[in-house]
């Protein structure tokens, strides 16, 4: 589930320089390698060893410091540090650069799920902002929490806490990305097929992508997930998960373009085609 890239941050390790980073299992892996030089007997800009190193978990599910139980996002803050979902234990855990020992930012350190202020619920994508502040999108509690920096006590900016399909509910929130310039929040809101965004402060958010229930259409959205704002396009990249592609939409556009994959819903394995993309 997790499609994130590790760049610059990760130098603080040892003979890591770049990498992707992807969940196995319960831990997270990177193959590391170095940036292509005249010297290098690779071609291209970029060389890569085929042996990966956990940075992350240890391969079996857990709630210890040092454990994770079906990581989903991570994101990397400014200060070379790590920000990870953990989803089954319904927390977001806090890795500083070097370290395999986590500390609990949002959710219970013991894994205990819930729906008041202090706890989450299966949390899937989050954003950290400049200030150090947490945008998780809680999903089993069908809201986005924010949590300001140094807090745990979640305050709740989209959703009620309860699914719905009215202009102020959320139904198993899964993307979200955070336009900083305007503080706008858009939010795939997965099993109502459509993507909301909310102004800062706002109780109800309105539809800027999809609401014609689900389908395969190019004005429609399928179980919507992944979702990455362009602002110099006022353009969403949504990958459009049981329609098997990628789409962009210009906000509150009436269609969608496809970016990748085919679109009339077909999946496959061959290079043209995708099968239920994510992120």
């Amino acid at each position: 589930m997790l499609r994130s890239h590790v760049m610059e941050a990760l130098s603080p390790w040892k003979n890591i320089i770049y990498g992707p980073l992807q969940a196995t299992g319960q831990s997270f892996t990177i193959e590391y390698g170095h940036v292509f030089d005249n010297s290098n007997a690779c071609t291209g800009g970029l060389c890569w060893n085929a042996s990966a190193i956990t940075v992350f978990g240890t391969g079996a599910s857990g709630s210890a410091a040092d454990h994770l139980n079906n990581p989903y996002y991570l994101a990397i803050h400014s200060s070379y540090s790590f920000y990870v979902t953990d989803y089954s234990n319904s927390r977001v855990q806090h890795f500083d650069a070097g370290s395999i020992f986590a500390k609990t930012v949002a959710g219970q350190a013991n894994a205990a799920g819930g729906s008041t202020a202090l706890y989450l619920n299966n949390p899937t994508y989050l954003i950290i902002d400049s200030g150090g502040n947490l945008y998780v999108s809680d999903s089993q509690n069908h809201r986005v929490q924010y949590f300001m920096n140094g807090t745990m006590t979640g305050v709740t900016i989209a959703g009620t806490g309860s699914s719905g399909a009215s202009l102020n509910q959320l139904n198993n929130p899964y993307g979200i990305a955070l336009d900083s310039s305007t503080g706008k929040l858009y939010i795939s809101d997965t099993n109502n097929h459509r993507i909301m965004c909310y102004l800062s402060g706002a109780s109800n958010g309105t539809i800027v992508a999809g609401g014609n229930g689900a389908g395969t259409l190019n004005n429609q959205l399928y179980y919507p997930m992944g979702l990455s704002l362009d602002v110099s396009s006022n353009s969403l990249f949504i990958a459009n998960s049981n329609a098997h592609n990628i789409v962009r939409w210009v906000v509150n556009a009436s269609t969608w373009t496809l970016m990748a994959g085919t679109p009339n819903g077909q999946s496959g394995s061959i290079s043209t085609m995708l099968n239920f993309p994510t992120d």
